[in-house]
């Protein structure tokens, strides 16, 4: 098999197609001696599917590496011969973990593959994809069948992402999702659960993929929950910051976040943006954790209390009153109303 003729090809077709096994590997290591994968490539691009399964199950049997081989020449010429390729080895059910492994580049890069599986075998595929651990890159090619999408979604079989998870909330929901919504989407769906946990397995990494991918500036929206769970996580400042800096969502309750109470300028970000609902549990309850405040918070203060809210915040809260009536800062407004409930002189005149 040293050069590329229509004998070679029947040859190599008659002998896969009565299981003469003996001859087929023998001609397929007289293509590795003389480096014919090329033309090897265009004769099995003829075969049809069950002749290139035939071939490939013979192949397995002897060296793996004349696949890699004739895989690494194909190219658009010989779409039919590697896509078929692809196909056999991944609904192979004889081929194991350690031997479908050895193929991950090629299947990962090529999602179209998911969609090109028959359907009498996609249950093989998608055990063996699931055990071997193999991430497709990229999903948008495959959104349209949204039955193949589930079970790409349900076994975690693909790279975690920004661009994968919209893909995959968007088509299984069915509907168009915004970006900061995003999260609060997934958590809040019996649909995804498998997302969820894949996202929750890979917490820090996903977050600052999300933040880093919001190129638009877009605001998030997400729920409280979502909120607590990334300002209390291991997730850098820088990244905390720069979400909550887009961050649309009270937290209302302040007790969620003690761990990062003392982190001046997260809780300033919160407080400037009045991101802590104004009651006077979450007063008390930062009151108690702090040794010191700031102008921010006392300007949050400032903003938010009223002639319906004072009696409520301000009883409960007597030794921030006690403070803030001796604070030079305190504007007259917010004087006015903290004097009323102080229950200790003012020290300073």
């Amino acid at each position: 098999f040293n050069r590329f003729n229509i004998l070679n090809k029947n040859i190599l077709k008659t002998c896969i197609q009565e299981n003469f096994e003996k001859y087929v590997i023998a001609i397929t290591n007289s293509v590795d001696v003389n480096d014919e994968y090329d033309n090897l490539a265009k004769i099995v691009d003829h075969f049809d599917l069950g002749l290139t399964e035939k071939y490939i199950s013979i192949l397995l049997k002897n060296n793996e590496q004349n696949i890699i081989n004739l895989l690494s020449v194909c190219n658009a010429e010989n779409e039919n011969a590697f896509r078929n390729i692809l196909i056999s080895l991944l609904t192979n059910d004889s081929i194991g973990t350690e031997r479908l492994t050895l193929f991950t580049n090629y299947i990962e890069e090529n999602e179209d593959i998911i969609i090109a599986i028959p359907e009498v075998k996609f249950d093989i595929f998608i055990d063996n994809i699931s055990l071997s651990k193999i991430k497709f890159s990229h999903l948008k090619r495959t959104s349209k069948n949204v039955e193949r999408l589930k079970a790409i979604e349900k076994t975690q079989s693909y790279v975690l992402n920004v661009e994968n998870i919209i893909c995959i909330a968007e088509n299984l929901l069915g509907k168009k999702i915004y970006y900061g919504k995003l999260l609060s989407e997934i958590y809040q769906s019996e649909l995804l659960i498998s997302t969820k946990e894949y996202i929750d397995s890979n917490f820090i990494d996903f977050i600052q993929n999300y933040v880093n991918a919001n190129t638009v500036n877009e605001n998030y929206t997400s729920s409280e929950e979502i909120v607590i769970k990334i300002l209390t996580s291991d997730l850098s400042d820088n990244y905390k910051i720069n979400y909550i800096n887009k961050n649309e969502t009270i937290i209302d309750n302040i007790a969620l976040i003690k761990n990062i109470i003392q982190n001046n300028e997260i809780i300033d970000i919160l407080f400037n943006k009045d991101k802590i609902r104004f009651t006077k549990e979450n007063i008390l309850n930062y009151w108690n954790l702090i040794n010191n405040y700031n102008e921010n918070f006392v300007e949050y203060v400032d903003r938010n209390i009223n002639q319906n809210n004072a009696y409520d915040i301000l009883s409960s809260n007597k030794g921030l009153c006690n403070i803030f009536i001796n604070d030079n800062e305190v504007s007259d407004k917010l004087f006015n109303f903290v004097i009323k409930y102080a229950d200790e002189p003012i020290e300073i005149i």
